[in-house]
């Protein structure tokens, strides 16, 4: 059975992430006296519930029904690990090929 609550929870979420983004633009734009910032800094603010809430959420969907941890874990970490590598490489070969930037170890642990 779907609980309704839940998607309520989600929109709200989901609101609020747009929220920080819009709002985390603005804050920047604005001097931090001006009314403009105080107004902005308070969305962002209010908005900031939104994150931890899809995070639980995450939990409550990944939780419906008793699984064996060993394959949770391996499923979920095939979810997660697959997509990881495979943008990481994208990204790497992207930065070291077409924006011709030379990475070391060396160099990123320095910064």
């Amino acid at each position: 059975m779907r609980k309704h609550y839940l998607d309520y929870i989600r929109t709200f979420a989901l609101m609020g992430v747009i929220v920080i983004h819009v709002s985390s633009v603005e804050i920047r734009k604005f001097d931090i006296n001006s009314n403009h910032w105080l107004i902005a800094h308070f969305f962002d603010s209010i908005s900031r519930v939104s994150v931890p809430l899809f995070f639980m959420l995450s939990g409550v969907f990944s939780f419906k029904t008793k699984v064996n941890n060993k394959n949770f874990i391996i499923t979920r970490l095939k979810r997660l690990v697959i997509p990881l590598l495979f943008w990481a490489s994208i990204y790497t070969i992207w930065n070291l090929i077409i924006s011709d930037r030379n990475y070391t170890m060396l160099g990123i642990i320095k910064k």
